[in-house]
């Protein structure tokens, strides 16, 4: 009877690992276009794609699970002018939104998971 919990809470771990979140929101508060990529601590990084200034893209999530298992993931904006800045690393959650919200100011821009 214990092996058989034992199996099951496994089981159950494994398809919690594999889900992943089902999409990565960007809302862009700035006043430029960013493209907007998922970047590993090893380096691999991922194109999501543009948002426009004052606008909201809402990306897949498939791309996050490319990184899955490398230590987390951090996600970087590119402006059309200006440098490039990135958000803190995070854990992709088992379900549900990624979300970066971003300022001109990219010391006030945040990442959270809902």
């Amino acid at each position: 009877m214990l092996g058989g919990c034992a199996t099951a809470g496994t089981a159950g771990s494994r398809i919690a690992s594999t889900a992943g979140p089902s999409e990565v929101v960007i809302e862009n508060n700035s006043w430029s276009r960013v493209t907007v990529y998922v970047a590993a601590p090893s380096g691999q990084r991922i194109r999501l794609g543009v948002v426009e200034a004052f606008s909201r893209g809402t990306f897949p999530a498939r791309r996050l699970d490319l990184l899955a298992g490398s230590g987390g993931a951090f996600l970087i904006a590119r402006p059309l002018a200006g440098a490039a800045f990135r958000s803190e690393t995070f854990l992709s959650p088992s379900d549900g939104l990624v979300v970066w919200t971003i300022y001109n100011q990219s010391a006030h821009s945040y990442i959270s998971m809902r």
